[in-house]
C-alpha cells in the first residue's frame, strides 16, 4: 500500500468550483475539463509598513494566492459498478475429513486392503498442519499368492495464518508462487481443482503428487503404488519381483489427481474437469507502456492535476512484473504503477498475472497488506467492467506522514491479460466517493491505453 508523501499545503483553500453545465459523462468515459472556475483568479493584496531596524526602512509586499481549484467531480459517479466479493472468507480447517476425504471405492482401488498410517507425519503444534493416510497392509506371502496390488496414500492440510493469527489467503498463494519456481520439481498446472493447482511426479519419492490451494489452505496429495507380482515357472526364484513393479509415472500422477478431487470436494473446494497443462492465452500477450502515458491531459487537467508527472523505472505491482511508475505530487496526489508478466513454461503470462493479482486482492481485503492505522477507515469492493478483474480500496490516511488523517485515498488495482496495474490517488477535502470517482477516471484511461 502507497503511503503519502510528506507534502505542505496551502493554508487557504480555494473555493469549490460551481458545477458545470455539462451532461454527466458517459458510463466509461472521461469526461472533458469544464470551464475554468472564477477561484483560479489571483489577489494581490499590497500591505505596506515601515519599520526601522538598525535605521533602515523596510516596505513588505505580500502576494495572497488562492491557488487554483481542486478537481472537478461535480455530478460525476464512479466509472466502473461494484459488485458482490467472489471469493469467500479466508478460512482455515480444524479438523481432517473422515477418511482423508475419500470414498470407499476410491480407497479400495487405490490402495488395495487400506490400513490407516499410524504415524501418518508431522502435525503442527498449533494444529495448522494435519495429516492423515493409508498403506496396504499386507503380507509379502499375500501378495504372492493372492496376487496383489500395493499402495499408499498420504494427505497433508496445512491452513495459513497472519501475524494476527487470522487466515490468510495471501501467505497461500505466496507459497504455491514458491513452489511452481522450485528448481528442483517439474510442477504443472491443473486446472478445475480448488482455488489453483498444481502435479507432478517426484522422482524420488516414485510416485505421484498433487498441490492445490483451497483459501487459505494448501492440501498436498501424494500418492504411490506396485502393480500385482507377474510371478511365472521361469521367474519363481526372483525374489524382488514378488513385490511387483512400480506403477509408473502416469498412473501415479492419475492416481493422486482421482484422490485429489475427492478430497477437495470434501473441504467443499471447487471441483470441475480436471486437467493439467498451462491454459491457452486469451489474446496477444501486452507490451510495457510507460505509466505516465496512461493518463489524457483531459482526465489530469479535470484533477487539477498540474505538476510535472516524475518517471521512476520501477513496478511494485508483483516481484516478477517489469514496469514502471509515475508520480505527480501535490494535492491532490497520482501515483500510477504499471508492469507486465511474461509467463514460463510452467505458467503461462496471464496466468501468473492472474495469481498476482489474487495475492494482492486478498492481501488488501483480509487486511494483510494494509498500513494498521488506515485499515479501521478502509473499504474493499471488486469492481466490474475494468479489464479483466479489478478492485477498489479507499481510507483515510491516518498513517504518517498525515497522523490527523484529512487526506481521503483511493486505490484501484487491476489486470488485463498479462498486465498488472495499481492507480492511488489522494487529497484533502475530497470524500470517500469523489476519490473513487477520481481514481475510476484514470483507471479508464489507463486500460484503454493498455489495449491500443
Amino acid at each position: 500500500m502507497h503511503q503519502p508523501e510528506d507534502e505542505s499545503y496551502p493554508t487557504v483553500q480555494a473555493p469549490r468550483p460551481e458545477p458545470p453545465d455539462a451532461a454527466p459523462p458517459i458510463l466509461g468515459a472521461a469526461p472533458a475539463p469544464g470551464p475554468a472556475p472564477s477561484a483560479r483568479r489571483r489577489l494581490l493584496v499590497t500591505a505596506a509598513a515601515t519599520a526601522f531596524l538598525t535605521g533602515i526602512g523596510v516596505t513588505a509586499v505580500v502576494l495572497l494566492n488562492g491557488g487554483p481549484a481542486g478537481p472537478d467531480l461535480t455530478g460525476v459517479e464512479p466509472v466502473y459498478r461494484e459488485i458482490p466479493d467472489p471469493y469467500p472468507p479466508a478460512n482455515t480447517l480444524t479438523e481432517v475429513p473422515e477418511d482423508c476425504g475419500l470414498r470407499p471405492g476410491t480407497l479400495a482401488d487405490l490402495v488395495p486392503k487400506a490400513a490407516k498410517n499410524r504415524n501418518p507425519g508431522p502435525e503442527s503444534v498449533d494444529g495448522l498442519v494435519m495429516t492423515c493416510g493409508f498403506s496396504s497392509d499386507v503380507s509379502l506371502s499375500e501378495i504372492v499368492y493372492q496376487n496383489l496390488a500395493t499402495g499408499s496414500l498420504t494427505v497433508t492440510f496445512q491452513s495459513h495464518v497472519n501475524a494476527f493469527e487470522k487466515p490468510s489467503v495471501s501467505q497461500a498463494i505466496s507459497i504455491m508462487s514458491v513452489s511452481r519456481e522450485d528448481g528442483n520439481a517439474a510442477w504443472q498446472e491443473v486446472t478445475g481443482l480448488g482455488d489453483e493447482a498444481v502435479a507432478q511426479y517426484d522422482d524420488l519419492a516414485r510416485g505421484g503428487e498433487v498441490l492445490f490451494r483451497h483459501g487459505a489452505v494448501l492440501i498436498t496429495v501424494r500418492y504411490s503404488g506396485r502393480t500385482a507380482p507377474d510371478i511365472t515357472e521361469e521367474n519363481a526364484g526372483q525374489f524382488s519381483l514378488y513385490r511387483g513393479k512400480e506403477i509408473g509415472e502416469k498412473p501415479a500422477v492419475d492416481g493422486a489427481l482421482r484422490a485429489a478431487r475427492e478430497v477437495a470436494a470434501s473441504v467443499g473446494a471447487e471441483v470441475g474437469d480436471v486437467a493439467m497443462g498451462v491454459p491457452p492465452e486469451r489474446g496477444s500477450p501486452l507490451a510495457p507502456r510507460p505509466a505516465c502515458s496512461l493518463v489524457t491531459p483531459a482526465v489530469l487537467e479535470r484533477l487539477a492535476l498540474r505538476s510535472a508527472p516524475e518517471p521512476v523505472d520501477t513496478s511494485l505491482v508483483s516481484t516478477e512484473a517489469k514496469g514502471g511508475t509515475c508520480l505527480w505530487n501535490g494535492d491532490p496526489r497520482l501515483e500510477i504503477d504499471t508492469g507486465v508478466l511474461t509467463g514460463t513454461v510452467r505458467e503461462g503470462a496471464s496466468l501468473a498475472a492472474h495469481h498476482a493479482y489474487l495475492d494482492r486482492y486478498h492481501g488488501t481485503r483480509d487486511g494483510d497488506q494494509v498500513d494498521v492505522v488506515d485499515k479501521p477507515t478502509g473499504r474493499f469492493r471488486t469492481l466490474t467492467g475494468l479489464g479483466d478483474e479489478a478492485f477498489v480500496f479507499s481510507y483515510k490516511a491516518y498513517s504518517a506522514p498525515d497522523p490527523v488523517g484529512t487526506r481521503q485515498c483511493a486505490e484501484i488495482f487491476f489486470r488485463l491479460r498479462n498486465t498488472l496495474t495499481e492507480i492511488s490517488l489522494c487529497g484533502n477535502g475530497l470524500s470517500e466517493q469523489d476519490a473513487r470517482t477520481a481514481v475510476s477516471l484514470v483507471a479508464s484511461d489507463a486500460a484503454a491505453a493498455l489495449a491500443r
